[in-house]
């Protein structure tokens, strides 16, 4: 049933962004054609922005069209993701499976990205709640993780192998004091 009402969602938030491009090259043409009432001699400056107004408007409807696409192939992602995840309670960092969900790692941000592994540069995890998550093989080099909730979270090496945190801030303590060798 969910399925139903996010589909339904998704194809009426693409007939709301072509119908705003639609409405948008429509003003254009007719301040176009007035332009050309006024003064014949800008017939063709006139076309022009007519033929400008209706450029725009299809690459309007293909950013709306694209966005579903991601956001759509990010879901299928999470989903491959939790079903082939080595580490059932973590879910394979599964947005939906951990206390994620709400912050900036969900949504745009992640699609398609394969949380097994994957390079987090300059990501931004403040104030998550990371508890119990395994995050084995991650390398999170220059992530922010002041204010992060890691009780529970095995920092010891045996569960960080392979793991670079190379200039992780984590509650303002200097690099590498909260790790354990």
């Amino acid at each position: 049933m969910q399925a139903v009402k996010d589909k339904l969602q998704d194809m009426t938030a693409l007939r709301k962004a072509k119908a705003e491009a639609k409405a948008q090259e429509r003003a254009e043409k007719e301040n176009a054609k007035e332009m050309m009432n006024n003064n014949p001699a800008d017939k063709d400056i006139a076309k022009a922005r007519m033929d400008i107004a209706h450029e725009v408007r299809r690459a309007k409807e293909a950013e709306a069209a694209m966005a579903l696409h991601v956001a759509k192939a990010g879901e299928r992602a999470e989903r491959e993701i939790a079903k082939h995840s080595p580490y059932p309670d973590a879910g394979g960092m599964n947005m939906h499976g951990s206390n994620m969900h709400g912050s900036n790692m969900h949504g745009s941000n992640m699609h398609g990205t394969n949380m097994d592994g994957t390079n987090m540069h300059d990501t931004n995890m403040h104030d998550t709640n990371m508890h119990g998550t395994n995050m084995d093989g991650s390398n999170m080099h220059g992530t922010n993780m002041d204010g992060t909730n890691m009780h529970g979270t095995n920092m010891d090496a045996s569960n960080m192998d392979g793991t670079n945190m190379h200039g992780v801030n984590m509650h303002g303590a200097p690099h590498g004091s909260h790790t354990r060798k």
